[in-house]
């Protein structure tokens, strides 16, 4: 008896580990029986090595901006941070018309840019009668493009930029 004893544990102790799980993957066990067989997942668990997507916070909300320009008096009305482009146009328009001006239209809109406005200039002094309002990536590059077209438009002569603002997106929290 003793041998067998002897014989019982040397098997034991050279056997490979046991994995309950048998034929199931990771975080599952098998279920089933007469020769139909599944695997269940073990509720609870977490694989470490696995990486699980992120649950979303909140969303990104686009803004709007708008530049509204009165050809008669040159007043300026703009707006950044509105959360629709309907919203943008009439509340530039509306400050545009401030001071009286009655032909202020919503000349420009943009969402997550930025927009600017180049005015002909002469001996460094407003030139009136010539604006351009352009959009862009950054404030330079919506300055360079609305600084080139008001040159052209005014024959080579000099342009500055008068207004330039971007609207960014806001982070909003569920």
């Amino acid at each position: 008896m003793k041998k067998v004893y002897w014989l019982v544990l040397i098997f034991m102790s050279i056997s490979g580990s046991v994995c309950a799980e048998g034929r199931c993957p990771p975080g599952s066990y098998p279920i089933g029986g007469g020769g139909v067989g599944g695997c269940a997942p073990i509720p609870g668990y977490e694989d470490s090595r696995e990486t699980q997507a992120p649950a979303a916070t909140g969303r990104w909300t686009s803004t709007w901006g708008a530049i509204s320009i009165s050809e008669a008096t040159g007043d300026v009305g703009v707006v950044i941070g509105m959360r629709s482009e309907q919203d943008a146009d009439s509340e530039a328009v509306r400050r545009c018309a401030i001071y009286g001006a009655i032909d202020c239209d919503a000349d420009f809109a943009y969402s997550n840019q930025c927009g600017v406005i180049a005015w002909a200039t002469e001996n460094g002094q407003s030139a009136g009668g010539a604006s351009v309002i352009d959009g862009g990536i950054s404030i330079e590059d919506a300055s360079r493009k609305a600084i080139a077209s008001c040159e052209k438009m005014r024959n080579g002569r000099s342009c500055r930029i008068i207004y330039g603002e971007c609207t960014s997106p806001v982070f909003e929290s569920f």
